[in-house]
């Protein structure tokens, strides 16, 4: 029973979310917010960008079911510094809502 309850909650996650590419050549410098939600996975970030370039990723909040390995993306994200990261393995729901929220943090920085 727990199993397929567990596959009901898993059918309305966030495995195949669309993530747009975002030229941070737009986007001007500040802190921004973005918010993602997917059934039970949300995350909540925080994005800072000076000239050009993503200086912090904060993650506010991350609600996950076995995703919390996800968190590592952010690394990925500032190192690349690029949405177009590999996602973490185990975590493909949890991986693509956080990349989701700092795409719509990011486009609200966007002359």
């Amino acid at each position: 029973m727990l199993l397929l309850f567990s596959a009901v909650l898993l059918a309305g996650c966030a495995i195949d979310v669309e993530i747009d590419h975002v030229d941070l050549t737009k986007v001007t410098s500040g802190t921004y917010h973005g918010e993602y939600r997917s059934g039970p996975v949300k995350a909540i970030v925080e994005v800072e960008v000076r000239d050009y370039i993503i200086t912090a990723i904060n993650l506010i909040q991350h609600d996950n079911l076995r995703g919390g390995k996800a968190e590592m993306i952010i690394n990925s994200i500032q190192e690349k510094q690029s949405l177009e990261v590999d996602g973490i393995s185990g975590a493909t729901a949890s991986s693509n809502v956080i990349l989701k929220a700092v795409e719509l943090a990011l486009r609200q920085g966007m002359q």
